[in-house]
């Protein structure tokens, strides 16, 4: 295994995130106009196919919600895609178990370094404290790293 950076840690395609989700038979979307019924029920309506929509479609999925997601792109992902599928997720277990340092003050200092100051170390602190959850939902959804 190689070393893991947290800059380099969990590329995932966010275009196969995407398939993963759209895959599930509860989460599927019309392909073509011709197709698109607007009788439809769902217990969710999910704008986006990014990061945060493709976790809550499948946190609701897997909770028994018929889900449906709506993406304005021509392709899965949204602006996540962007980002090339990085996450932030220090102290994460494959880190830990390659004895790669890091701490929560570490993690901070880096974000707001990188983000010119203008971040909020408030919620600076909930990424860090829930990035490892993001991890999880992801190996739980077949994602290997």
């Amino acid at each position: 295994m190689q070393d893991v950076s947290r800059r380099s840690f969990l590329k995932i395609s966010a275009v196969g995130a995407g398939a993963l989700a759209l895959g599930s038979s509860s989460a599927c979307a019309a392909q073509n106009a011709k197709d698109v019924k607007f009788d439809e029920e769902y217990d969710i309506v999910i704008i986006g196919t990014g990061f945060a929509g493709l976790a809550a479609a499948i946190k609701a999925s897997g909770r028994g919600k018929k889900v449906l997601i709506l993406e304005k792109m021509g392709r899965a992902g949204g602006n996540s895609v962007i980002n090339g599928g990085n996450m932030a997720a220090p102290m994460n277990k494959f880190q830990v178990a390659q004895g790669i340092k890091d701490s929560k003050e570490l993690f901070i200092a880096d974000a707001v370094k990188d983000g010119l100051g203008l971040n909020h170390t408030d919620l600076l602190g909930v990424m860090f404290d829930r990035s490892n959850d993001a991890v999880d939902l992801l190996v739980g959804c077949g994602a290997e790293f």
